[in-house]
């Protein structure tokens, strides 16, 4: 399963994300939480890094997935949208993993 998000709406998630994160001071795992400074204005910024690096991962990943065209099933799911509506169907087409999806 890919979630192949545009580089925008993937930036904008993450965007969205570390400006929650840094005001709320979240713990994000470990001791690790993330400021404003270290979001948004350094040089190891995780945004910075996703707007810089989406398209040569985007292309890695599809080159990835070329690969494995032995007839495995490859999901691409592109919006949140489709994530909502994919999982419903899972549960509908197996009830026994419904209280695993929500």
């Amino acid at each position: 399963i890919w979630l192949n998000v545009s580089g925008y709406c993937g930036s904008m998630f993450l965007g969205i994300d570390t400006w929650k994160r840094s005001f709320s001071w979240e713990l994000m795992w470990g001791n690790n939480h993330e400021s404003f400074r270290k979001g948004f204005m350094s040089r190891d910024s995780i945004l910075l890094w996703c707007i810089t690096h989406w398209r040569a991962h985007h292309r890695r990943m599809r080159a990835a997935l070329a690969e494995h065209a032995d007839g495995t099933e490859v999901v691409v799911l592109r919006s949140p949208r489709a994530v909502r509506a994919w999982l419903a169907d899972v549960a509908r087409l197996d009830p026994s993993r419904q209280a695993a999806i929500h």
